[in-house]
């Protein structure tokens, strides 16, 4: 079981909770405000991690879906990505 990086990003009006991917780093909106870095091995504790960052209690998972561990091919496509990451400049100079 392979431990993915995700963070937490806010804005004004929205946050969200996601996986750190080019995909994400390129739809995050211009004004959002880096709050959290953290680890989970699948997305059922990425959802209970983020519960707990805003008081939120028990993650409720989707009914029906499967909450299959991340494998370490998916580790080593995130470890490649964030050897070369690209963000825009406001949001690196928060991860500075």
């Amino acid at each position: 079981m392979a431990a993915i990086l995700f963070e937490i990003w806010e804005t004004d009006d929205s946050m969200e909770c996601s996986l750190v991917s080019a995909q994400a780093d390129v739809m995050r909106e211009p004004d959002a405000r880096f709050v959290k870095a953290f680890h989970a091995s699948t997305y059922n504790e990425m959802g209970q991690t983020y519960n707990d960052h805003y008081g939120w209690g028990e993650y409720h998972p989707i009914e029906g879906v499967t909450d299959i561990p991340f494998s370490e091919d998916e580790r080593a496509a995130q470890t490649a990505y964030l050897s070369n990451r690209q963000l825009q400049p406001a949001h690196a100079a928060q991860l500075k």
